[in-house]
């Protein structure tokens, strides 16, 4: 059933209770007792309504644990979250906005740790070069490679298979190829992609719109500039000949 409004009860977990015990010295040996888990209301992007929630519901957070012997601190309780539409609003018993700051923090707190983890879990970026192992096909290497004559390219997306048979073309013309490709946008990766525009001021941002989105990113998050671009926003993707002659424009 659709529901815009309810009506329903908060209780916050209730602290545990300490623990009375002395040691041999005859010294207070007791813990004290867990925190009460607290209940957050987070707003969520596929939840559409408050059918879920039964009028008069009550919710509870879990209660923290006793404290033990030998100074042991019980367990906190568990939170509580309630997912709701992003854009509901929650009022108490008298009508009024609630609008308490602490939560509100400690919802983006948790938020910005689980942005921790995952920037900690994915991979950095690539560095392919057409000089690895002096193959004609196209592999993945730490360092870029160097020649008399070498091109350094970044991008992301669609441009990764045009570049990759650019990259076999150049080699036949003895010119190293060395392509940063970006296959996590956000949160971004900057050690290894600092690096390589640090070393390779040259570098060619290929870019398939018209305002250059990740060169926007990249100067955001490191500071970098990329001022060599390539970029074309016209709903097709960089044909061989066209990238090439495009390239070629800067070196």
């Amino acid at each position: 059933m659709f529901r815009d409004t309810i009506s329903a009860q908060f209780i916050a977990g209730r602290g545990g209770d300490g623990h009375v015990s002395f040691g041999g010295d005859l010294k207070p040996s007791g813990g004290i007792g867990g925190d009460g888990g607290n209940i957050y209301v987070e707003g969520h992007t596929h939840t559409y309504d408050l059918g879920f929630i039964n009028p008069d519901s009550v919710f509870r957070a879990k209660d923290g644990e006793r404290g033990g012997k030998n100074n042991l601190t019980g367990a906190n309780g568990e939170d509580l979250i309630i997912k709701v539409p992003l854009t509901t609003k929650i009022y108490d018993e008298e009508g009024n906005l609630t609008e308490d700051a602490i939560p509100a923090e400690k919802m983006m707190e948790k938020r910005l740790s689980k942005m921790k983890t995952l920037i900690n879990e994915l991979p950095e970026p690539e560095i392919y070069s057409n000089r690895h192992k002096l193959k004609l096909t196209l592999e993945k290497i730490s360092e870029v490679v160097t020649n008399k004559k070498t091109i350094n390219l970044i991008g992301w997306g669609s441009t990764y298979c045009v570049v990759k048979d650019a990259m076999k073309e150049y080699l036949n013309e003895d010119i190293t190829v060395n392509y940063l490709h970006m296959e996590y946008i956000w949160p971004l990766k900057t050690e290894k992609l600092t690096k390589f525009l640090k070393d390779n001021p040259n570098t060619i941002l290929i870019e398939c719109n018209h305002t250059g989105q990740l060169g926007k990113l990249i100067r955001m998050e490191t500071g970098i500039e990329i001022k060599n671009k390539i970029l074309k926003w016209d709903g097709r993707p960089f044909f061989l000949e066209e990238l090439i002659e495009k390239i070629n424009v800067f070196n």
